[in-house]
């Protein structure tokens, strides 16, 4: 199987019990984004972190990200030959 079949999304959530200024820092260390637009994009709502990647990649994406402090899943692109196995 392989290829870049696979998309990371956070879940709207974060960890409860830390401070979510902690974590858009560390967020904006791991995405190397600006924590403004980590702040507008981890606000709460759900969103496509990285898009059309490898599970191995996503796997390693989603640890970093949980450590930061948010919720993330793994979510398998369907394609034409396996449209039943959509994983949500």
């Amino acid at each position: 199987m392989g290829g870049s079949n696979y998309n990371l999304i956070f879940t709207g959530k974060f960890i409860d019990g830390l401070d979510r200024e902690v974590i858009h820092e560390k967020l904006s260390e791991i995405l190397n984004m600006d924590k403004n637009e980590i702040q507008k994009k981890f606000s709460g709502q759900r969103f496509v972190i990285t898009e059309k990647a490898t599970k191995k990649f996503c796997l390693k994406m989603q640890e970093m990200v949980l450590f930061a402090g948010a919720e993330c899943e793994i979510e398998k692109i369907a394609s034409q030959s396996d449209d039943d196995e959509f994983i949500i």
